[in-house]
């Protein structure tokens, strides 16, 4: 029988096995306890290899609800960020994987996992500055009962007697550039977008993960970095360009009766061509505006002008009162703004005429002997 002494000496080293083998691959403790699940499926999402390895031993932190990382990338159907935390060390059968799979894909499976299939166990550990999760079973890089230490680690480390790879290397021996999976690219294609912060790492090469954009029958060019339109049709506008270009209240489709077109200044709205209307300046002497310029096409009476502002010009024969030796012709007049100036006639050669009509070219009253409209007969 084992004494007392040694079973305790014998516990002791046990424990203090797990402690150094949790620790030894965090230089910073009390830094690495700062790291919260959702900023370790963050790094993985991402696939920033480096980041999982110098947290290995603390890749299964909890939030608040008891979920890791893992179960995160189980409830995303993240096949890629399961790939990494597990290739790192975290643990795949953790508390809330069963939970992970009934609320993750529709199917509620995962890499053939069903939410009754698995159910998890962990080693925690005390040591140190405070609590570190050493992961049990299945974990990529985690804990490590191996007695065999690979002779050749191509693009990684040697770690517990087992090779864990650098970011975007994969295999036993991590020769392998690591499989990202559809939709992973160098650059995306002219109808694709990459969506921002997803890369993943293949070999020495950073993908990103592009999609196909949404249809925009609208849209000229692409953006390259979200599903958008960087440059829409003529005529459209919005994100998408799924909304007709507001072009302004000045631009109609028919301009009224007291606007003008302004010649050469359209804008299209969605299918439509819109004209540019401007209202006419102050024209009170104009009958009929011209539609294509601010000007008028028929003034009153009595006015010229491309506004009719200036007065029309009469002749020298209309005056407002005719002089001497000349009649009034009421059937000829001329408006000149706001006056009507009457025709001005000479009056027919009378010589027996003693006192002439004003509207006509006779004689009111002839000399003595004579007598007719223009005194032209000897009196009886």
């Amino acid at each position: 029988m084992m004494k007392s002494g040694v079973l305790c000496r014998s516990f002791l080293g046990i424990v203090s096995f797990l402690a150094v083998s949790a620790f030894t691959i965090v230089e910073n403790v009390s830094e690495a306890q700062m790291v919260s699940a959702r900023q370790i499926y963050a790094y993985a999402k991402a696939g920033n290899a480096n980041a999982l390895y110098n947290l290995y031993g603390y890749l299964d932190a909890q939030d608040s609800k008891g979920n890791t990382a893992l179960c995160m990338a189980v409830m995303d159907d993240n096949l890629q960020a399961y790939n990494l935390l597990k290739q790192y060390g975290a643990n795949t059968q953790p508390n809330c994987l069963s939970a992970a799979l009934a609320g993750g894909s529709s199917s509620s499976t995962f890499l053939g996992m069903g939410s009754t299939g698995w159910i998890a166990t962990g080693v925690v550990v005390a040591a140190g500055a405070g609590v570190a999760v050493a992961a049990g079973g299945g974990g990529g890089g985690g804990g490590g009962g191996g007695s065999d230490t690979p002779t050749k680690c191509v693009h990684g480390k040697i770690v517990n007697n087992k090779c864990v790879c650098d970011a975007g290397w994969a295999g036993a021996d991590c020769s392998s550039a690591y499989s990202c999976g559809d939709g992973y690219k160098v650059s995306c294609a002219a109808n694709e977008y990459s969506v921002a912060g997803d890369t993943c790492k293949s070999g020495d090469a950073t993908l990103k993960k592009c999609v196909v954009h949404s249809v925009m029958p609208n849209c000229n060019t692409f953006k390259t970095d979200e599903d958008a339109c960087l440059v829409c049709k003529e005529g459209w506008s919005g994100k998408k360009c799924e909304a007709e270009y507001d072009c302004g209240s000045e631009y109609k489709g028919l301009c009224g009766k007291d606007e003008y077109s302004v010649a050469g200044d359209t804008c299209k709205s969605g299918e439509q061509t819109l004209i540019k209307c401007k209202a006419h300046s102050s024209m009170p002497n104009c009958d009929e505006f011209r539609t294509d310029e601010d000007s008028c096409k028929t003034c009153k009476e009595g006015w010229n002008g491309s506004k009719c502002e200036t007065a029309a010009s009469c002749d020298t024969s209309y005056a407002l009162s005719c002089s001497d030796g000349f009649y009034v012709d009421e059937s000829d007049t001329c408006k000149s703004g706001e006056q009507v100036l009457k025709k001005c006639k000479p009056y027919s050669s009378m010589p027996n005429c003693d006192v002439f009509k004003t509207d006509e070219d006779a004689c009111e009253t002839c000399k003595s002997g004579w007598t007719g409209n223009k005194c032209e007969t000897a009196a009886a």
